[in-house]
């Protein structure tokens, strides 16, 4: 089967993250986690970079994968609009590879943030969840 693409205007919701095995968590490019207001699951996160040791800013480096409390496998990563294309398309990759497995039945990945453009300049709109 094919992949589907279904995008949503509305903001995704902690019943969405329980309906999927697998999440792509794209975060915007922030200070801390106080800063990621109405991302569901993200006390899970906390718990998964203090269990490793990890700062918050990591994950605009490296994605980190964490099981969901309802048993979603979540691949959290951050983009930073300043890093090239190439490198921010290179880290999507990465987070994709951890959380998706070879033929996923349903999977949902989440974008907040300001929508960049290719030279990585910010537009004034916000982009929600889909």
């Amino acid at each position: 089967m094919l992949a589907r693409l279904e995008q949503s205007a509305a903001q995704l919701s902690a019943d969405d993250l329980k309906r999927t095995k697998h999440a792509l968590m794209v975060l915007p490019k922030a200070t801390s986690l106080d800063a990621l207001g109405g991302v569901p699951s993200v006390e899970a996160l906390a718990a998964a970079l203090a269990r490793r040791g990890k700062k918050f800013a990591e994950l605009a480096q490296a994605p980190l994968a964490t099981d969901l409390p309802h048993g979603t496998l979540a691949s959290w990563v951050m983009l930073d609009p300043s890093r090239p294309v190439f490198q921010r398309q290179t880290i999507l990759r990465r987070a994709c590879r951890r959380c998706w497995p070879k033929s996923p039945a349903r999977s949902r990945s989440p974008y907040s943030g300001r929508r960049v453009s290719a030279a990585g300049q910010q537009s004034s709109r916000s982009t929600p969840h889909g």
